[in-house]
């Protein structure tokens, strides 16, 4: 029997060039979970911090290293990149959480912790569902201030028209439709540790990269799935970078950059959006880190 092909692989992307992650930090969570950190700090010091985080079912050590180094090393701004709860070294239940305003705390708290070195400038990004979590955590009321945001080929829920393939053929997840249904309709805590999205993980590819997660609970679903990207992008009134790949498996790259149509604000903020030539879901973030580099270096004399 022929093996059923991936969405993408993870084990080519870090195949070259070799790249080690660091070792994790940790801090806890409001709810006093543990959750793990990795701190890529520059030899030289810098007032531009970014926090990162990973796509659905991955975590940072899966090809993230790539950017951080970029970033730390050429660019000498500090990257700290976060494992959701639930994921990679971080603690918590495989795909779950208590609820998707948890997930946001998570994300203030580092944010918190991150401020008591005295670091000035905070930026936040994500790539994949990463990105879709930022920009929940951005138009959330209770969201901590940061300097600016970063989306690297962000998923932005299935209103936005972003998605390359519908629900019922996705080859990256399998959304359970009727229990997605049943928590939207009624409360959310009704069954938000009910399994809502699968991800198509082959045995062999999660036997290769033991800490992939590929389930997902309502709770997470909701924490990670923007409900009206056009609306929260307008939300957003500091500078932000958009990009997703040519190539990207997943996304329609116009649908998705379609959401950066910035208002004179935005131009003075330097906010930008870009589709990068020949590039992949994953593949992106090989040339991510020099991209953000530029942009961050771009924003930094407004400071």
């Amino acid at each position: 029997m022929t093996n059923r092909k991936d969405p993408f692989s993870f084990i080519e992307l870090n195949t070259e060039p070799v790249s080690v992650i660091i070792a994790p930090s940790y801090f806890k969570a409001s709810d006093n979970a543990t959750l793990a950190y990795f701190d890529y700090k520059p030899e030289k010091a810098s007032n531009q911090t970014l926090i990162f985080i990973h796509g659905g079912g991955a975590c940072s050590s899966l090809g993230y290293q790539y950017l951080a180094e970029s970033l730390s090393l050429k660019y000498y701004i500090r990257v700290i990149l976060l494992d959701m709860r639930g994921h990679g070294f971080s603690g918590g239940i495989r795909g779950d959480a208590p609820s998707k305003e948890q997930v946001w705390q998570d994300i203030s708290g580092l944010i918190k912790e991150v401020r008591i070195d005295g670091t000035e400038h905070i930026f936040l990004g994500g790539h994949s569902s990463g990105g879709g979590l930022v920009l929940n955590y951005a138009s959330w009321d209770k969201h901590e201030e940061v300097s600016g945001y970063v989306f690297v080929s962000p998923k932005l829920g299935y209103k936005s028209n972003t998605d390359r393939h519908s629900f019922l053929n996705d080859p990256f997840a399998k959304a359970h439709i009727p229990t997605l249904l049943v928590n939207k309709i009624t409360s959310e805590a009704i069954n938000s540790h009910a399994i809502a999205v699968e991800m198509n993980y082959s045995k062999e590819l999660l036997t290769a990269e033991p800490l992939l997660v590929n389930k997902y609970t309502c709770a997470v679903v909701n924490a990670v799935t923007p409900t009206n990207p056009e609306k929260q992008f307008k939300l957003i009134h500091k500078p932000y970078y958009l990009i997703v790949g040519a190539n990207d498996e997943l996304l329609l790259p116009e649908n998705t950059i379609r959401y950066s149509s910035f208002s004179s604000q935005d131009i003075i903020n330097k906010s930008k959006a870009e589709i990068i030539a020949n590039q992949t879901h994953l593949g992106i973030l090989r040339v991510a880190g020099d991209l953000i580099g530029d942009f961050l270096v771009s924003v930094k004399s407004d400071f």
